[in-house]
């Protein structure tokens, strides 16, 4: 959990609900501004696939489902709270409960967001997507 102001001043509440450390960054410098540890629980998306007809590669026949129809979240955020998820998650939430959660972000992954290590894995961002 951390702990920020809003515009107003008042103090909220943001909820980590991804399985990783959220490492927010300046943009410039790179420097860490803050770091938001996981809640717990991640939230994950329940999901309905159809089988679909396999596909061959290399002679193998590689099995195949159709896109996933997304069912629900598990477990649901806490009502009237400030959370951190997975894009997925938010769009799917924003969707279905649109008035359960205060605020809803995800971590900005995008090419001028991000910030990756020298082997190319994402270390950090500069910025959360909100999505309300």
């Amino acid at each position: 959990m951390q702990i920020f102001r809003n515009k107003r001043g008042a103090v909220q509440k943001m909820l980590n609900f991804t399985p990783h450390k959220i490492v927010l960054m300046k943009e410039k410098t790179r420097d860490v501004i803050v770091c938001i540890e996981p809640q717990g629980m991640p939230i994950r998306l329940n999901q309905q696939s159809l089988a679909a007809e396999p596909v061959v590669v290399d002679a193998a026949l590689i099995p195949c489902v159709g896109a996933p129809h997304y069912t629900g979240v598990a477990p649901m955020p806490p009502a009237d709270s400030s959370i951190i998820v997975s894009a997925l998650v938010a769009e799917y939430l924003m969707r279905a409960h649109p008035t359960h959660c205060r605020r809803i972000f995800s971590p900005d992954t995008s090419p001028g967001a991000c910030v990756r290590d020298d082997q190319g894995r994402i270390i950090g961002t500069t910025r959360l997507v909100r999505y309300k």
